[in-house]
């Protein structure tokens, strides 16, 4: 019973933590679909077409 007593200490860090890590895990995925730079560096030479192709490819 002394659990239920202390949600009231523990209910503000839940509401503060919860945006926070949603953001966190929205950037840290948005980061892993990200491709690398070497291979940003090979679509420097195609027009936008044969670019955009290729990264569906890759995806």
């Amino acid at each position: 019973m002394s659990v239920l007593a202390h949600i009231g200490h523990w209910y503000h860090a839940i509401l503060y933590l919860v945006p926070v890590l949603i953001v966190a895990g929205g950037l840290w995925l948005a980061g892993k679909r990200m491709p690398d730079e070497d291979e940003l560096d090979d679509l420097d030479g195609l027009d936008d077409l044969e670019a955009d192709e290729l990264r569906r490819t890759r995806v």
